[in-house]
């Protein structure tokens, strides 16, 4: 390695190991990490020659890689499911045989630890560790992409369990399934509960409109459609009702668009409620579906009477 030179005031060590090009971004800061790589491979050098060591730097350099890239999936994961148990990131570690101290490269690990816990949750090989992040994929990809999980996840990236943990996993995730259709069911009332307050609203609505000549929902509709979307009349029934709102236009078109509003907010109760029926199904055969609900919308009640 080249000596310590002095640059821009701070002292800087110049990279100069011959297997350095895949590790060039991280060794040329000026972080503790990076100060850490370049003096443990330098030692490394030193004891295995620049083969083995240029052998070991490639899988290391990998290695750091697919970290970032699993705790980015875990940090996800945490964002859409906030629990202790989540908090996790993962961190590298080298090891070495002391018997082959001197003629056999290094070998990695994986450790996984809880934020929260402050705690070692598991050791890992680097082989299963790629293993899992693979499955980490696939897992990032159902949520980010589909926004529930299409593909079979028995197997939870980021647990490992023994055969006497199996049942109390299996309870675990029953539970959650039975809370997911629960919270389904409430939401289905609710949308229930609001296309009765609105089907209340609109009858009182149509009453309001009858001395206008409005008494039948189509009438209401074509009227929605003018004032929402500019539709003009086709026929001598549209015509009257159009001429009626041009001459009263203050007093009816406010409590059209309410009535309008109103039926679109039917559609989507509708819609919503046939979807969350869908996903209590898939609950009901075990399968898992994303937890949050379709409908982020807010009925507010638009005209008083």
């Amino acid at each position: 390695m080249m000596p310590t030179q002095m640059k821009n005031g701070m002292k800087e060590e110049e990279v100069d190991l011959e297997y350095a090009g895949v590790m060039k971004d991280r060794l040329k800061s000026d972080s503790p990490e990076a100060t850490n790589m370049r003096i443990y491979l330098e030692s490394l050098e030193d004891r295995l020659g620049l083969d083995l060591t240029q052998k070991f730097v490639q899988v290391f350099a990998q290695a750091l890689d697919i970290i970032e890239e699993a705790n980015e999936y875990s940090a996800f994961r945490y964002s859409k499911f906030t629990k202790p148990r989540n908090n996790v990131f993962f961190t590298l570690v080298i090891s070495e045989d002391i018997k082959d101290y001197t003629t056999i490269e290094p070998f990695l690990a994986v450790l996984m630890k809880n934020k929260d816990f402050n705690k070692t949750e598991f050791l890992w090989d680097f082989e299963k560790f790629k293993d899992r992040v693979e499955l980490m994929l696939d897992w990032y990809d159902d949520i980010n992409t589909n926004g529930i999980l299409t593909h079979e996840h028995y197997l939870d990236p980021w647990n490992d369990i023994t055969d006497e943990e199996v049942p109390l996993y299996l309870e675990d995730e029953q539970e959650e399934l039975e809370n997911q259709k629960v919270r389904l069911q409430i939401y289905i009332q609710q949308c229930e509960n609001k296309k009765k307050i609105i089907s209340k609203q609109n009858k009182q609505i149509m009453k309001k409109l009858e001395k206008f000549g409005v008494t039948k929902k189509s009438d209401l509709q074509f009227l929605g459609e003018s004032t929402t979307m500019g539709k003009k009349p086709n026929n001598e029934e549209q015509k009257e009702l159009y001429t009626t709102l041009e001459e009263h236009e203050m007093e009816i078109e406010p409590v059209v668009k309410t009535w309008f509003d109103n039926e679109l907010e039917v559609i989507e109760s509708k819609s919503n409620i046939k979807i969350a029926k869908k996903k209590i199904k898939k609950l009901e055969k075990g399968e898992k579906v994303h937890p949050n609900f379709m409908s982020k919308s807010t009925f507010i009640i638009k005209y008083n009477f």
